[in-house]
């Protein structure tokens, strides 16, 4: 249903980006990554912060650590939990603890209740 959806709406970025996200949580990242980039392209305000998902963690499962913060960095969201979440697991694995607490402790500040380990368990294929 999700290919006949982006035949029928090839130029619909709603369209694009909504099923590159479940394209990519499906472990077709390649895909997922094809068409968020297409709909970011059609229309960058319709799509802003949620495909930003599919393109961090398409590069954190490639061990592109600095790239998935380079994604981060331009989520127009700054504050919500999931984006701080994305921070200490691309900072971690760069090593670097400084910046890994920082947002460690944002999360922290606003009682997320959840467990990195839960959070990862959750997007991971």
């Amino acid at each position: 249903m999700a290919r006949r959806a982006v035949e029928l709406s090839p130029n619909d970025a709603l369209v694009l980006a909504e099923v590159g996200v479940m394209a990519g949580f499906r472990g077709e990242w390649e895909r997922g990554v094809a068409l968020v980039t297409k709909a970011r392209a059609l229309n960058r305000r319709s799509t802003a912060g949620w495909y930003h998902s599919v393109l961090f963690y398409d590069h954190y499962l490639k061990g592109e650590y600095d790239e998935a913060v380079a994604v981060v960095r331009r989520h127009p969201l700054q504050g919500l939990n999931e984006t701080n979440v994305k921070y200490v697991l691309a900072y971690s694995q760069l090593d670097r603890p400084d910046k890994t607490q920082e947002f460690l402790d944002k999360l922290t500040k606003t009682r997320w209740g959840r467990s990195l380990a839960d959070y990862e368990r959750s997007w991971r294929p």
